[in-house]
């Protein structure tokens, strides 16, 4: 019997070195599970979340960069200046000018005949009390052209709407960091670029082109954080880490209190990228996307050094890849019938989307800043919907505030769901 014991104290001892395989664990939560939360995922949420914070500053740019200014006509410079309504009579011509209160035309007046001709104004005089220089004044902007000032936050959503229907597939096809690393760099240079480039037309460019890299760097971004964390943080994660459009969007703000040149402001705001980028640069690609495209040998890699740098340890390397094998083959059967899916099926699963997008989101409590492009997030992933309208209700109380609600997200999951639903008068 005393054999048998130190046999099997040996044998403990030997299998000490490899974590076992958690029971029933075959998918690759299982394995996110072994790897736990420490400063291997940190790292992750530290550089996702910091490249968020410099999203809104272009996103929400219009506000800023391009708002609407005072103006008033102002009349060709070899007219002479007046006072009152008739600014100025030139004796050899009979002709007078005259400035109504209308800001984008004065009247000419011969004083022999009394026509009035209206003439459009070509420059214009701006109010600079509250902003020494921006975009609307450079070029004009006003009058006829002042819908060039929609056009300038339009076109970065226009981009946006596109970016969306190809990020996925470029982060499915090439990774997640690849495409986060190629779309934050060339984010980063075109909006440097753009706070000097003298033309209109190619500022508008660099704007569409902007938007189109915003949904590939943060909605990647986002997917990437998701993978790396096991069930049990997720939400915690997603609340953290969606947490940081607020912060930037607030810091937005105050940057262009302190700095009133639009060049400037979106000069500094744009340094944010390059500061961020080093820490991107520094991560590796995300180990489910490896093992889903069959890079077992890299995924492995990977996991090794989060367990080694979260101080965890592992099951053995063949039950490791053993779980990879069936994770990769589920996902390939799963790709296999979703390709094969009915024209009805796929209806439903659309109109299921679109349902639960609306469901108790802006539409029942519209505000001024449901209407702000940029500010709509994705319901919470507390594995509730009903508590997801509870935070979306939240939100639209604070009306822009997006730390209260994120906030009472935390309470909310502990208090468990009916709660809330019935503080809220959600359903």
């Amino acid at each position: 019997m005393e054999q048998l014991s130190v046999f099997l104290l040996l044998f403990v001892c030997a299998a000490a070195s490899d974590e076992p395989l958690l029971k029933g664990g075959e998918d690759f939560d299982t394995i996110l599970i072994h790897i736990g939360m420490g400063k291997w995922n940190i790292m992750y949420y530290f550089s996702i979340g910091a490249w968020k914070l410099a999203l809104p500053h272009h996103a929400l740019a219009g506000a800023f960069i391009s708002p609407y200014v005072n103006h008033t006509c102002r009349l060709p410079t070899d007219v002479p200046s007046g006072s009152g309504t008739i600014a100025s009579q030139n004796a050899s011509t009979d002709t007078v000018w005259i400035l109504p209160n209308d800001e984008c035309s004065y009247l000419k007046k011969d004083v022999t005949t009394g026509r009035l001709e209206e003439v459009p104004c070509t420059e214009w005089d701006y109010d600079n009390s509250t902003f020494s220089t921006t975009a609307t004044s450079e070029y004009n902007l006003v009058c006829e052209r002042q819908y060039l000032r929609a056009a300038y936050q339009s076109l970065y959503m226009g981009g946006f709407l596109v970016g969306a229907f190809f990020s996925g597939q470029l982060a499915y096809r090439y990774g997640r960091l690849t495409v986060i690393a190629v779309s934050s760099i060339a984010y980063s240079v075109m909006a440097l670029a753009s706070a000097w480039i003298p033309s209109l037309v190619f500022l508008m460019i660099f704007r569409f082109l902007l938007g189109t890299m915003h949904p590939t760097s943060l909605v990647t971004g986002f997917v990437f954080s998701m993978e790396i964390t096991e069930i049990k943080w997720r939400s915690t994660v997603s609340v953290v880490v969606g947490m940081m459009w607020g912060v930037g969007t607030i810091l937005w703000g105050i940057f262009a209190y302190f700095e009133r040149d639009w060049r400037w402001l979106q000069t500094f705001v744009s340094l944010i990228g390059p500061a961020v980028l080093p820490f991107l640069l520094l991560l590796n690609e995300s180990p489910r996307w490896l093992v889903v495209t069959g890079q077992h040998q890299k995924a492995l890699s990977v996991i090794q050094k989060a367990a080694r740098i979260n101080n965890k340890s592992l099951p053995p390397t063949d039950q490791l890849l053993a779980i990879m094998t069936k994770v990769q083959e589920q996902s390939a059967s799963e790709e296999g019938k979703a390709t094969h899916r009915s024209p009805g099926v796929i209806a439903r699963e659309v109109l299921s989307q679109v349902a639960i997008m609306f469901s108790g989101h802006d539409l029942l409590w519209p505000h001024p800043r449901s209407l702000v492009p940029g500010h709509q997030q994705p319901l919470p992933l507390h594995g509730d919907l009903r508590l997801g309208r509870a935070c979306l209700f939240l939100r639209n109380l604070f009306s822009g505030e997006d730390g209260p609600e994120e906030v009472c997200c935390f309470h909310f999951r502990s208090v468990c769901r009916r709660p809330p639903v019935a503080a809220t008068g959600t359903c």
